[in-house]
């Protein structure tokens, strides 16, 4: 009995050695920067797109920058370079793929007070999402890790005792800075951006049947309330309580394909007046600049800028910014009326089967227009 006591005594005393310096190990490399500035003269961080929910939190909070770039998938391949030469700043790009409009201000707050220095923001304002709930969270892309948002030191335990922070990150930092790797941050232009892809008709629209007319539904009071609400909550009231930033927004320009999708569900007009909402309730505020590129058929119209019915290419991004910086596709109280008359026109007399017939781009890259 005394020789199996001491086993069971050694046993646990072994197990919390080990879990000590598991604890140890992670609170002291931090891979996701959540407890302090990251240590760019000992060790290797490089956000992987695998982590951006996770990693994102610690970025805004401990790493120097005066502009943010943040958004979703449609700002993932943006390059914190490219705006650094346009604005003159210096950015740091914070992704999450599929975060709703409220995880994404929820980041974009936090920027905000933790970074006195934010003076820039440039943000993609996913038109799917005009209507989403007051806060939507989408687990399909999966798990939100709260732990590292809140400020309870209890549910850390998720974070120093887990085992892909661990195998996936610690271990290989430990082995770099052991093998002489030089420390430091990776280019962010690289966080989230995207290996080659298929672009084109055949990848952009994803089905052989034409597309078919249907009777259009006005948006309903219900849906109007919550884009009102999603508006003014989670893009004026953060403009509104930081009026010395200046915030780039834009309205993801999502392909004829997707607008023909649509249509054929009898929600173009919905959509349409949903995005009258945003722009109308934006527009007056003295600290956006709101842009939209929707009614440029090189983009928009151009399959060959696609690799499903709604992520574009790099070189888009690029051009985005480009756009943005010169003050191309702005918004304003004089342009609106023209702008909403002309993407109303394109989008409800477009024969979207004339899509069918575009080639499938001969190589992967931009097509000429964006070579200009």
């Amino acid at each position: 009995m005394k020789q199996q006591k001491n086993w069971t005594g050694l046993f646990l005393g072994t197990a919390l050695v080990c879990l000590a310096l598991v604890v140890g190990l992670t609170v002291s490399i931090d891979p996701y920067m959540h407890y302090r500035r990251p240590q760019l003269d000992r060790f290797r961080y490089e956000p992987k797109a695998e982590a951006e929910r996770s990693i994102n939190n610690g970025m805004v909070r401990h790493l120097d920058y005066d502009a943010l770039l943040v958004g979703t998938s449609m700002m993932e391949n943006t390059k914190t370079s490219l705006a650094d030469s346009l604005f003159g700043c210096h950015s740091i790009k914070t992704v999450s793929i599929g975060a709703s409009w409220w995880e994404i201000s929820s980041l974009e707050a936090l920027a905000l007070e933790h970074n006195p220095e934010l003076s820039l923001v440039v943000r993609g304002l996913d038109m799917t999402y005009f209507d989403e709930a007051p806060q939507a969270l989408h687990y399909e892309i999966g798990p939100y890790p709260t732990y590292l948002y809140n400020d309870n030191p209890l549910d850390d335990v998720y974070y120093v005792l887990n085992r892909d922070v661990l195998y996936r990150n610690c271990l290989p930092m430990l082995l770099d800075a052991a093998e002489g790797v030089t420390p430091g941050l990776s280019n962010l232009d690289d966080y989230g951006a995207w290996k080659q892809e298929v672009y084109g008709p055949r990848a952009a629209m994803r089905r052989d049947a034409p597309y078919a007319d249907a009777v259009q539904e006005a948006l309903s009071d219900q849906r109007r309330e919550r884009v009102l609400y999603n508006v003014r909550e989670k893009v004026l009231s953060l403009a509104e309580a930081n009026p010395d930033t200046v915030f780039y927004y834009f309205l993801t320009p999502y392909s004829a394909a997707w607008w023909g999708d649509l249509r054929q569900a009898g929600q173009l007009e919905a959509q349409l007046e949903m995005e009258e909402l945003v722009i109308r309730e934006i527009l007056p505020c003295g600290n956006i600049r709101l842009f939209s590129w929707n009614t440029v058929r090189e983009l928009t119209f151009d399959l060959a800028n696609y690799k499903d019915r709604i992520h574009y290419g790099p070189w888009v991004n690029d051009w985005m910014l480009e756009q943005m910086a010169s003050g191309e596709g702005l918004l304003t109280k004089d342009n609106v009326e023209a702008y909403l008359s002309r993407e109303r026109e394109l989008l409800e007399t477009f024969d979207y089967n004339t899509l069918f017939d575009q080639p499938e781009p001969a190589q992967y890259g931009a097509p000429e227009f964006f070579l200009q």
